[in-house]
């Protein structure tokens, strides 16, 4: 097959159907972006092992071959492709373990929503047309390769093999995690199937997915630590000390929230702070020698992480942390937040409260025993009205 080189954003669509594919080339026929329709996986797959492919969508089942199969091909031969998966067939177990291992970022059900399939591919296609975002974009699937503590896993499963599991517990012990909160927040907001949707809570995230799916959730997202080969276990240090960071500050967040002059919503909170330095996962994945140079630069020197950002990366943590979290399609009042947790002026409450939590790490205030968060909580919003 010759190889086709196109200018525009690639978008491969895979059903056995021809009327699926024919209301599917309707829908979008006014998107900028080259399109390919298939009725055929194995001929879909020999189209990915020769041309570059920027967006797959895929139905789940085929009789030929199914969309799993396919989205595991094509993780083969089109790993950076934005991956969706399209079906009439709920069959949750498998929707759930194939966004867990990062065989696909989005579960449209079939009937689907017109506007909702449209937004979906406009977004995508938006980012491949803005210059630098494309190289952003193309490293998006290696950020299913996150590494899960062994102790914290089985932790876990013991706690869903109990009959009289509480809830509230199996939450709490999930946000220990940080990287696993981030998951189950990602998830719930990538299936279109319920009637849930801007999940920021991770028990709304937990009743959303469910208990029954939860255990095998959580066993195909310990399946990730095979692919940290990617990254050499010298750099595995970094990656902990990343997410052991993110928790502390995730702890401070909500000492400040508890002081603050306006109730906030707490869970929202929490994610946001576990998820606003998220961009900088994307400079260790894709440059992990670089990585370790900031960080000890850092801790060596009196610049702050912003100012060694600027000397030794192109993009910033908060401009690529938008963009990763809009690809897998988190609320935008979550991304906004990390957008925007480093701008003055914003007139948000979790922002500042993110800001004051990043003023006290960096000075350690938190462990001094003469510490009062109360009032240096009091001092701060009286110095900004």
């Amino acid at each position: 097959m010759d190889v086709i080189i196109e200018e525009s954003p690639v978008l491969l669509v895979i059903d056995d159907e021809e009327e699926v594919l024919a209301a599917i080339k309707s829908l979008l026929r006014k998107i900028k972006i080259t399109q390919y329709y298939f009725t055929s996986p194995s001929e879909a797959i020999r189209f990915m092992q020769n041309n570059k492919v920027d967006l797959i969508l895929t139905d789940m089942k085929m009789p030929e071959i199914s969309g799993r199969e396919l989205l595991i091909e094509a993780k083969k031969y089109q790993p950076d492709a934005i991956k969706f998966m399209l079906s009439a067939h709920e069959n949750k177990k498998e929707i759930l373990d194939t966004l867990a291992l990062g065989l696909a970022s989005y579960y449209l059900f079939k009937p689907w929503d017109d506007f909702e399939f449209i937004n979906l591919i406009e977004k995508y296609t938006n980012y491949y047309e803005k210059e630098g975002l494309k190289e952003v974009i193309n490293y998006i699937s290696s950020f299913s390769r996150f590494l899960l503590s062994g102790a914290q896993d089985k932790n876990l499963l013991a706690m869903l093999e109990n009959e009289n599991l509480n809830i509230n517990t199996l939450c709490t012990e999930i946000e220990k995690n940080p990287f696993l909160a981030a998951k189950l927040i990602q998830i719930s907001n990538s299936v279109s199937f319920g009637a849930a949707r801007s999940i920021t809570s991770i028990k709304s995230a937990v009743l959303f997915i469910g208990l029954r799916h939860l255990k095998n959730l959580l066993i195909s997202l310990s399946v990730l630590k095979k692919f940290t080969e990617i990254i050499h276990p010298v750099y595995h240090d970094v990656i902990y000390e990343y997410w052991n960071r993110t928790n502390k500050r995730a702890k401070i967040a909500s000492q400040i929230s508890a002081e603050w002059h306006v109730k906030v919503d707490t869970d929202l909170l929490f994610i946001s702070t576990v998820l606003t330095d998220i961009g900088e996962l994307y400079f260790l994945y894709t440059n992990a020698e670089k990585y370790k140079q900031y960080v000890e630069f850092v801790q060596t020197t009196n610049i702050s992480r912003i100012e060694a950002e600027e000397k030794f990366f192109i993009y910033s943590h908060t401009y690529v942390g938008g963009v990763l979290l809009n690809v897998w399609n988190f609320p935008e009042e979550i991304v906004s937040i990390v957008e925007n947790h480093h701008k003055a002026e914003v007139d948000n409450e979790i922002v500042r409260i993110i800001q004051l939590c990043d003023i006290i790490e960096e000075q350690g205030l938190s462990f001094k025993e003469n510490f009062n968060m109360s009032e240096y909580v009091k001092n701060f919003n009286q110095a900004v009205v």
